[in-house]
């Protein structure tokens, strides 16, 4: 239900995060692109100025619709300065929120409540939560959205999750602008071995890397719970 202490979890985590070279900095000044690590997983042309670490991560995929969405909200709302990327990224985790909240029955959300429309396109199909656009579409066609995005937000990646790369290991396209990062650490999701430990860094200093290890190791045993819902 929208108000148990499910759905409360749910609301309480974001869909999409902005991250910036500042964060890492502790609040510096912002950098230029610069070199980056990785053995060729550099991301190429991204937002004006965006630093090597500048990314947005969302749950599924950030489309340029779901941009363009925000930019309308804000003209209709008589603000004449177009939203900032952390703005668009406030705007889309709110609304996701609330029609989470706006569920009734089956429906979410409620096509009555407030800014349903945004909340039902990002909830939908090819919304922010449940989309496959960047894994299953021609390579051209991603790169393209990647980039009008990456330009949007001015970062120099977009990172998104929720399609398992069943090899076990983080994936990129579009030279590395796109980062596939769901690597499918439940045992339900790759049940044969070699198992992979796999990952992600950034460092302002570094770059972006990829990092992979094969290891003779199951990864952590799937939760288990009885007919209850206790943890067995």
């Amino acid at each position: 239900a929208p108000g148990g202490e499910y759905g409360a979890l749910i609301r309480s985590r974001h869909i999409m995060h902005l991250v910036t070279s500042d964060m890492l900095r502790g609040g510096g000044g912002k950098g230029g692109a610069g070199e980056e690590g990785g053995g060729g997983d550099g991301a190429g042309d991204g937002g004006e100025g965006a630093g090597p670490c500048d990314a947005l991560l969302v749950h599924a995929g950030a489309l340029p619709w779901m941009l363009h969405a925000v930019e309308e909200l804000s003209k209709a709302a008589g603000t004449k300065e177009p939203p900032t990327p952390q703005q668009t990224v406030d705007v889309l985790n709110a609304a996701v929120r609330a029609g989470i909240a706006n569920c009734r029955g089956m429906g979410c959300p409620d096509r009555a409540a407030e800014g349903a429309p945004l909340a039902a396109a990002l909830l939908g199909p090819e919304g922010a939560v449940w989309t496959r656009a960047y894994i299953s579409l021609p390579s051209q066609s991603v790169c393209d959205k990647v980039a009008a995005v990456a330009r949007a937000m001015r970062v120099s990646r977009v990172v998104v999750g929720h399609t398992v790369m069943m090899d076990g290991r983080v994936s990129v396209r579009c030279g590395g602008q796109l980062v596939m990062s769901d690597v499918g650490m439940s045992r339900w999701m790759r049940p044969a071995p070699p198992y992979v430990l796999a990952g992600m860094t950034c460092s302002v200093a570094d770059g972006f890397r990829v990092h992979s290890q094969e290891t003779g190791q199951p990864p952590q045993s799937p939760l288990r719970v009885d007919a209850a819902g206790r943890r067995q």
